[in-house]
């Protein structure tokens, strides 16, 4: 197992800002066909698809305690 990823760990600035936003765009896709997290997504009045940019990040809602109380155990999963 390597532990220095030249790939990765020399990457400019620009395309690790991409590879966070695809990854973050895939995550908010997944997530988001989970009726649970649907509700809070059109609750906050955003869809996976209106990410653009890192700087829409911030009007996706974020989880909070009382969110995992009603979702226990099993409202908030999220598969594949």
């Amino acid at each position: 197992m390597a532990f220095y990823e030249e790939e990765w760990e020399t990457m400019s600035p620009e395309k690790i800002a991409a590879v966070q936003l695809a990854k973050f765009r895939e995550q908010a896709r997944r997530v988001y066909r989970n009726p649970y997290f649907q509700r809070l997504f059109d609750a906050a009045g955003i869809h996976p698809e209106d990410i653009k940019s890192l700087a829409d990040v911030k009007g996706v809602p974020f989880v909070t305690k009382k969110d995992l109380r009603e979702g226990y155990p099993l409202g908030l999963l999220s598969g594949n």
